[in-house]
């Protein structure tokens, strides 16, 4: 049977996003930005636990510069890709590994209120305009 490797994430951008270029004779834009989520479940005990949990993403070319210009930290975001796993040894011969979501379609969200546009914080949200 062959394989199947096919990802869908929903959560929010966790930090800045980091927008550059491959340094080749005919550069493509790479957009590396982290996603968190949270799962909630009961332990044995009846206890309730919430696990947030952190997954790398990475943007190829033309998408990637959409995304730079319309995403914002905070903002919700659906990404459906396909898992991708580097693995390298450091100048001390230790090895390291990465598991990562290579995106082929983002699907935006809602933007956090500090930057969803104009409104101004103290405004409720059911006399919003």
């Amino acid at each position: 049977m062959p394989g199947l490797n096919h990802v869908i994430i929903r959560g929010n951008i966790t930090r800045e996003l980091d927008l550059s270029y491959t340094p080749t004779e005919t550069p493509s834009a790479v957009l590396k930005f982290t996603i968190g989520f949270s799962e909630k479940y009961t332990d044995k005990a009846g206890k309730e636990i919430e696990k947030s949990n952190f997954v790398p993403v990475t943007i190829w070319k033309k998408q990637a510069e959409a995304a730079a210009a319309n995403l914002v930290k905070g903002q919700e975001v659906i990404v459906e890709g396909r898992l991708a796993y580097d693995h390298w040894e450091d100048e001390n011969h230790n090895g390291h590994s990465r598991l990562y979501v290579v995106a082929s379609y983002l699907y935006y969200g809602r933007k956090p209120k500090s930057a969803a546009g104009t409104q101004p914080d103290n405004v409720p949200e059911d006399e919003e305009q």
